[in-house]
């Protein structure tokens, strides 16, 4: 049972707008950004949009899909889409938000008019403030960390058959941002001639089509034979839609998560494997990486590099993003192996994995961070 906490007489209405049904993860940031509202005490109603086929079965779905049939007295509204579709939600006389996280230096310049159409953002770091504010949008922007579900479910790993050693993973969408060839082409290169560690890769393209699963298979051959290696160490890819139980198994099964990726608006995937108490290499750039130190993970270098080829309709020139430092990359994962190799000192992996866990259950929770933006929307109806 949610309690409310209410002010000046009565609770917080609000209108959340978002794809809360999706099976992704700006779904699952959407999903937790209610859910975290709706903790601390906020009176929610949801309004949904879809960007995906699949649906979540998520816990959280269900209790959000009832939050759709109430409708109370709101002023305030809180967009949780891409700026293109504000114009298309924003609703007179409502106090609007957007909520918007983003990858790279800058925002896409359609995206600035109908920032400033907003009384005010919502984003989950300084670097996407900076890239907000750099860009043109002049509205007051507030900065939470994504919320997420603390009480990950108990599950049993995988067993990968003829496999036995250290399995780094990965869990991401298979386009430019995510960088998955530096990732291949750093682990085959560094475990060169080795059994007894692997890569296992998540990944998928749009909606799971079976094109985008050929892609994803063809390229991954194609980078391992431009190599030209005979003994490339194992790469298990998975591109089946999983569950929310068959992801948490998945994050069980790993030791150590490993991300090679351009840019995040927050990273997800490494902040459930945090929960999972897992070690976790990722570029240092983005998203929840500013909000960690390497007392919680193994930030990989970065040159900041323009984009030089516009790989979505949201990309233009001018932008810049991370490019990682491959021999870094190699370097972190090398020395989790090393550690891992050594059983008596397995332990030192755990202190880092430990802190991300304990971090995240501190300042990311949903008590926490709904605490927070609660907070905010107290002040905005006092002055409205």
């Amino acid at each position: 049972r949610v309690g409310f906490i209410r002010s000046g007489g009565s609770m917080i209405a609000v209108k959340y707008l978002g794809p809360y049904q999706d099976s992704s993860g700006y779904g699952e940031a959407t999903r937790n950004a209610i859910m975290a509202l709706t903790t601390a005490g906020a009176d929610i109603c949801t309004e949904k949009i879809a960007f995906t086929k699949h649906h979540s079965d998520s816990p959280s779905v269900r209790t959000i899909d009832e939050l759709s049939e109430r409708k109370p007295d709101y002023k305030i509204k809180i967009l949780h889409v891409t700026p293109d579709l504000y114009k298309n939600h924003i609703e007179k006389n409502k106090y609007n938000i957007g909520h918007l996280f983003w990858e790279t230096d800058k925002l896409p310049s359609s995206w600035v008019p109908s920032c400033n159409l907003l009384n005010e953002v919502w984003t989950g770091s300084e670097l996407n403030a900076k890239a907000i504010r750099s860009s043109g949008v002049t509205v007051p922007i507030y900065i939470y960390p994504q919320s997420i579900n603390t009480d990950i479910p108990e599950v049993r790993p995988y067993r990968i058959k003829g496999f036995d050693g250290l399995l780094f993973y990965s869990i991401f969408e298979w386009k430019e941002r995510k960088n998955p060839r530096a990732l291949l082409d750093s682990f085959w290169k560094e475990f060169k001639g080795m059994t007894d560690v692997a890569l296992l890769i998540k990944a998928h393209i749009g909606d799971y089509e079976k094109e985008g699963v050929e892609k994803i298979l063809h390229e991954a051959r194609l980078w391992k034979n431009t190599l030209g290696f005979k003994d490339t160490p194992k790469v298990f890819i998975c591109t089946n839609h999983l569950t929310y139980e068959e992801k948490h198994r998945l994050h069980k099964t790993g030791v150590c998560f490993v991300s090679s990726h351009r840019g995040e608006g927050w990273g997800l995937p490494q902040v459930e494997a945090a929960l999972h108490t897992k070690s976790i290499i990722s570029t240092k750039y983005g998203g929840v990486h500013e909000h960690w130190t390497a007392k919680q993970y193994k930030p990989v270098d970065f040159d900041l590099v323009p984009i030089k080829q516009i790989y979505n309709k949201y990309y233009e020139p001018g932008m810049q993003w991370a490019e990682i430092n491959q021999e870094d990359l190699r370097k972190k994962m090398r020395r989790i192996y090393d550690v891992w190799s050594n059983p008596k000192s397995r332990g030192i992996l755990k202190i880092t994995a430990n802190a991300a866990r304990n971090y995240v259950k501190t300042f990311f929770s949903y008590q926490v961070v709904g605490k927070a933006m609660l907070e905010r929307l107290q002040e905005i109806e006092k002055g409205l």
